[in-house]
């Protein structure tokens, strides 16, 4: 699959100087689908994580698709990013096993938090999570674990080794994780991140560990098309 050129994508220098950031976009008028001169509603006020425009979208279909891994609601249950869904739970049960945790308690976590989530992405979300009905809230919750605790243990996983595989996990999920609409508030995984680590001192702070993350993906080369 393309990816996009130079031009259309961000470069690693542009994120570190705040250009991207992670759940947030640094311009929201350019990232709104369309500019007007009417004031936005509360809804619009709190997104935060926005959905490619059409216009570029139109320029390259495949830069701003997920090759192997959906991350939040844009890309939720896309047929090519299925093979990826059991492995988040397989890697959910490494990340529970040090603090004895279950799933119970992170829905419990992010439960109360499911109304602030959802109004940092744009809708409609995929009709399974758009519903306000309490099995598709509990769809959403349960994506916001499973996607989020993937994130917080990468991130924390010092060698991006993959147990399962037996192989190095592979550059194209970096790719993915970058990705406009591949993205997750940060909020969310903070919130993970201090369950299984309530007490982690200066060095283990996540906001830490989530920047040595960034620059160590920016080294990897980017598949090719």
């Amino acid at each position: 699959m393309g990816r996009s050129s130079p031009e259309m994508t961000p470069s690693h220098s542009d994120i570190e100087k705040g250009d991207v950031k992670h759940g947030v976009c640094s311009s929201q008028e350019e990232m709104t689908p369309e500019n007007s001169d009417n004031p936005p509603s509360q809804e619009e006020e709190s997104t935060i994580i926005f959905k490619v425009p059409h216009r570029l979208r139109e320029v390259n279909e495949n830069a701003y698709e997920p090759n192997v891994i959906s991350i939040g609601p844009y890309h939720y249950r896309k047929p090519h990013l299925a093979r990826m869904e059991d492995f988040k739970k397989w890697w959910f049960k490494k990340f529970v096993e040090k603090p004895h945790l279950g799933l119970h308690q992170f829905r419990e976590a992010i439960r109360p938090l499911e109304g602030k989530i959802r109004n940092c992405y744009e809708r409609p979300l995929h009709p399974d999570l758009d519903k306000d009905e309490k099995i598709d809230k509990e769809k959403f919750v349960d994506m916001m674990v499973y996607d989020g605790c993937f994130v917080v243990q990468l991130i924390l996983e010092d060698h991006q080794y993959d147990w399962k595989l037996g192989q190095y996990i592979s550059a194209e999920i970096f790719q993915d994780l970058l990705l406009l609409e591949n993205q997750l508030p940060f909020f969310v995984l903070l919130e993970l991140y201090s369950m299984i680590n309530p007490n982690p001192g200066p060095r283990g702070h996540f906001n830490v560990l989530a920047t040595s993350a960034l620059n160590f993906s920016a080294k990897i080369p980017a598949p090719y098309p």
